[in-house]
């Protein structure tokens, strides 16, 4: 029944006295909302609660009513629907959280809410999908292949057989999992890699040097300078030479890393871009050694002489640059899952470890003080607060050497704080490290693969493009 206003009211079904309660609802202010099939009826008064929204502005003249059936329809999730209308219900935005942050996101801009809207309760879980983009995005950046084909654009419409097999020869060497052959050139590259590493440090053990030849003036000379020089790494220098082995087999590695060097040099799709890169610049600098000292021999120069020590520190940067050949193993940083992620956990760790690199300075600067004042009147320990400097650092990261060390009961006492205070410090960014390191790594096992099919998929469509400029077709295996 109705009255003369034509409000309609509704009795309870079991006819109780005690439930008589008349709900007024004049038809002309509902809304039916046809949400992805699932019917939804709301006053326009509860839409018009949250202005400035696709629903609080609807009207029979949107494009999404429908005249017939006295509906609007909109082509959306009705399930995240029930979470849009009970933010108008109640002014509270929550979502399931069996939904991903992107899906909820295109949810709000379609119905046009501010996602700052969102409950506290549920604002961590819609903003995760972020921090997992960025780190998709990041792993993906560092698991892309350095072949790409822009970076072959200059050759890449060539016609000459020449151009063909350079960037055949390209890929070979830069696209370990490109094909079995390229495995194993890469095994072999890292062997010869290890190799020179062993020869660098075997060379310096007396068991692996001879005796060089001297006349008799000479003797005498190296016999003086000998005495002179109570260094027994300098005495080791001036009277023995690498064994004539060694000497061989660090010139044949030279000669690999060189050749190695000038094909990939050649073969490269950018010379510029191929010398920007700071490996090819470091391969560059571990083989000069080598040629400078061929070059210097061929002229008789020598850079150690017993009665003149001028130029060893020539001879001293040569053997320095030889030392670079242990960063040819950074390389493997472009092919090894564990080492990319270790990396990015570590540069995702960055302010942490800038955090506790401050903290670590001002406790130094602290006991460096403390300690030396402490000491100060025990004339044989810490002659100054540069001492207590080293002591402090030495003592925080708990390796104590033994070399300086308080005598004083007040400096046993400062000496045990410091050392307290390092066990603190350096177990707070272990933690963090360890977290991010398994966050980028669960996410990498996922991105992996997809960025493996990428490259194979990448690398066949080369091939197909070499081989369809050739009438012979072009193995994979033979890369």
């Amino acid at each position: 029944m109705s009255d003369e206003s034509g409000t309609f009211f509704y009795h309870s079904p079991n006819h109780q006295e005690d439930d008589r309660i008349r709900r007024m609802v004049k038809f002309d202010e509902l809304v039916t909302l046809n949400v992805g099939g699932q019917k939804f009826v709301i006053g326009k008064d509860v839409l018009k609660k949250v202005p400035n929204t696709r629903l609080s502005a609807i009207c029979e003249t949107d494009g999404n009513y429908n005249i017939e059936k006295k509906e609007y329809y909109f082509d959306r999730n009705p399930d995240l629907f029930n979470c849009i209308l009970d933010y108008y219900r109640t002014d509270e935005l929550h979502f399931p959280h069996n939904y991903c942050g992107p899906t909820i996101y295109k949810e709000l801009v379609y119905w046009q809410i501010e996602e700052g809207e969102i409950s506290s309760c549920c604002w961590n879980r819609y903003r995760e999908f972020e921090q997992e983009k960025k780190i998709f995005a990041q792993i993906e950046r560092a698991f892309e292949s350095k072949t790409q084909p822009a970076e072959v654009s200059a050759v890449i419409n060539s016609q000459w057989g020449i151009e063909t097999w350079r960037r055949r020869l390209w890929i070979f060497l830069e696209e370990p999992m490109s094909s079995r052959a390229a495995k194993i050139w890469t095994t072999i590259f890292f062997s010869f890699v290890l190799f020179s590493i062993a020869i660098l440090c075997v060379e310096t053990h007396p068991i692996a040097r001879v005796p060089k030849e001297f006349n008799e003036t000479n003797r005498t000379r190296v016999s003086k300078k000998s005495v002179a020089v109570n260094n027994p790494k300098l005495q080791l220098l001036f009277t023995t030479n690498p064994h004539p082995v060694l000497n061989f087999f660090d010139k044949f590695c030279a000669w690999f890393f060189t050749v190695e060097l000038i094909v990939r040099f050649f073969v490269a799709p950018n010379h510029i871009k191929f010398f920007m890169s700071a490996m090819n610049i470091i391969d560059v600098l571990c083989v000069l050694p080598m040629w400078i000292n061929n070059i210097l021999n061929i002229f008789e120069i020598n850079l150690i002489k017993e009665e003149d020590m001028s130029l060893l520190p020539v001879f001293f940067l040569l053997m320095t640059l030889r030392v670079l050949r242990i960063c040819r193993i950074l390389r493997l940083a472009r092919h090894y899952t564990g080492v990319k992620i270790l990396l990015l956990a570590l540069k995702a760790s960055m302010a942490e470890l800038a955090m506790l690199l401050i903290f670590v300075f001002i406790v130094v600067m602290v006991f460096s003080v403390v300690i030396y004042y402490a000491e100060f009147f025990r004339p044989d320990t810490f002659g100054s607060i540069f001492e207590g400097y080293w002591w402090a650092i030495i003592t925080l990261t708990t390796v104590g050497y033994g070399d300086m060390y308080p005598k004083s009961a007040v400096g046993y006492i400062i000496g045990a704080l410091c050392a307290l205070t390092g066990i603190l410090a350096t177990g707070l960014p272990v933690p963090i490290i360890a977290n991010n390191f398994n966050l980028y790594y669960s996410h990498a096992q996922l991105q992996n693969a997809v960025v493996q099919r990428k490259n194979r998929k990448r690398t066949k469509e080369m091939i197909a493009n070499i081989d369809s400029e050739n009438d012979e077709p072009f193995d994979e295996e033979t890369l």
